[in-house]
């Protein structure tokens, strides 16, 4: 491997894991450096569209996906009170569409793709604080006073990027609420495999998915200042007093999972941009385009990206030398990849509002009007909307 000739992607996330893969599939050298001492089986659940595990397949991860995803049954809505509101009935229209859409919990799909590429691609605990590019090249600079030469720079280091700060400076978004998640494992599970329940309440939001093994994935959130942190009563008991009154399954999952494997964090985002890099660098995943949870897709368009990004680099690997050849694969990737990560951060910011509403009238509208009132038709159309994304 030389220098000149290999990639250098910035970032051991889904997004860099998977452009790594590909990149190594089709024999374009390439190095991982990760700041991370070690990745650990924790995160949030991840969404994988039928567009993405169809990526992934065609760049050898599709035994991985029929591995540690689960198949999306569908998504009910429930009000505080626990009454059905209505569902999206993902695996019905699934079924006719001839497809699947998965659920993943973060850390298994990327702990697969990291055993697979091993210590030869990616390097852990190595922080990347900046770059300089020239004609010929990039160099990266690493925290422990390493630099280190490609001919591309991918960063996929997350929503706080060292790339993306060099590049354009910017700062990400919050959302104006915190959230909370965990995993459980109970037995019997109060939700199967696939089935995911989401309970509206005023300001604040609890939703779960079944996963396999018996385990529950569950996700909150709550209107709130920036940087609160934990209270003095410790970040169990604060989950159990925000999420107070919900129904009875919720505080059972809630008490099953134990306190030290609560992730508590603020929600930020990423507003869109019309561009992502420049020369031979561009970025990948939270480092682009970070968006709230609230639609389960920024995971999915993570891995997408890193697949793209790939292919195009990969359709010039001979050309490395050309700066101009390289510039121009990447802004290649990135005005396919811009406009739909624009309209996820859109949407996601869009329901994050909705579902975050604190006037009583405003969530009573929200219940009984866009739930409940909805005809079942229309659910199958956001359905199959949210099953062709990425396409």
């Amino acid at each position: 491997m030389t220098d000149e000739n290999r990639v250098i992607v910035v970032g051991g996330g889904l997004a860099g894991l998977v452009a790594a893969t590909a990149l190594r599939n089709a024999g374009v050298p390439v190095r991982v450096f990760e700041r991370t001492q070690e990745l650990l089986p924790a995160g949030a659940v991840v969404s994988v569209m039928a567009s993405c595990a169809q990526a992934l397949e065609r760049n050898g991860l599709g035994d991985l996906v029929e591995a540690v995803c689960v198949p999306v049954v569908k998504l009910e809505y429930l009000d505080w009170k626990g009454n059905y509101l209505a569902e999206m009935p993902i695996s019905d229209v699934a079924e006719e569409l001839g497809t699947r859409t998965f659920i993943v919990l973060r850390s298994d799909m990327q702990l697969g793709i990291y055993r697979d590429l091993g210590d030869e691609i990616v390097e852990l605990g190595a922080a990347c604080t900046g770059f300089e590019q020239d004609a010929e090249g990039v160099t990266v600079k690493l925290e422990d006073g390493r630099e280190e030469r490609g001919a591309v720079l991918l960063g996929a280091d997350g929503i706080r990027s060292a790339v993306r700060a060099q590049l354009r400076g910017d700062s990400p978004r919050y959302a104006g609420y915190s959230g909370w998640r965990g995993v459980a494992r109970m037995d019997p599970p109060p939700l199967p495999p696939g089935l995911g329940k989401q309970v509206g309440g005023r300001g604040r939001t609890w939703g779960a998915f079944g996963l396999s093994e018996n385990r529950i994935y569950w996700f909150s959130s709550r209107k709130m200042e920036a940087g609160l942190g934990d209270s003095p009563a410790g970040r169990k008991e604060d989950v159990r007093r925000t999420f107070h009154g919900a129904p009875e399954w919720v505080t059972e999952v809630i008490e099953a999972t134990p306190e030290e494997s609560m992730i508590r964090a603020d929600i930020y985002d990423r507003p869109p941009v019309d561009r992502w890099g420049e020369g031979r660098v561009t970025l990948l995943g939270d480092a682009a385009h970070a968006t709230t949870p609230n639609t389960g897709q920024g995971g999915s368009h993570a891995m997408l990206d890193g697949v793209v990004v790939a292919e195009r680099l990969a359709a010039i690997s001979g050309s490395f030398g050309d700066a101009a050849a390289v510039a121009a694969a990447l802004r290649s990737y990135e005005q396919e990849r811009i406009p739909e990560t624009s309209k996820v951060v859109k949407e996601a910011g869009f329901v994050g509002k909705f579902v975050h509403f604190e006037n009583p009238v405003a969530c009573k509208f929200r219940d009984l009007v866009f739930y409940k009132g909805t005809p079942r038709s229309v659910w199958r159309r956001r359905a199959r909307a949210y099953l062709v994304a990425g396409k």
